[in-house]
């Protein structure tokens, strides 16, 4: 038998994301929501982008559960934006949602203005290419 890590893993246990958490994000901050458009599972930013403080984070509708020992998904960047500040990540339900993915404590993102990846903090690491508009990027 293979080990408990190689066998297949049965979605019947959770639920999969389909959708976007805009309730969390309306009862969580009013002000990052009021920067994003969404439609369906489309997010289109439209706040003011002046700087890094007026950034805005979703979460999907069903978490990760903590007992999958592996969890991918893909989104692709239709339009970078101006600056092209886009962070890509996970994070626990309680972490702010004013902030890009990773700056929060409790929270991982990999962003494509730099290609860092960051960790609970303000100070990035190198991990990969910068993406812009018409890249996938997989998030594992």
């Amino acid at each position: 038998a293979a080990p408990p890590a190689m066998r297949p893993y049965s979605c019947s246990r959770f639920s999969v994301p389909s959708a976007w958490d805009t309730w969390a994000s309306v009862t969580r901050n009013q002000t990052a929501l009021s920067y994003l458009k969404v439609e369906e599972l489309r997010v289109r930013y439209i706040g003011p982008g002046d700087d890094d403080r007026q950034a805005a984070t979703i979460m999907a509708n069903h978490p990760v559960p903590a007992d999958v020992p592996l969890y991918y998904f893909e989104v692709e960047v239709v339009s970078k934006g101006r600056e092209g500040f886009i962070g890509i990540g996970f994070q626990q339900d309680d972490v702010a949602l004013h902030r890009l993915p990773g700056w929060e404590a409790h929270s991982y993102g990999y962003h494509g203005d730099d290609g860092h990846c960051f960790a609970g903090n303000g100070r990035g690491m190198p991990y990969g290419p910068r993406y812009t508009s018409g890249d996938v990027v997989g998030a594992l």
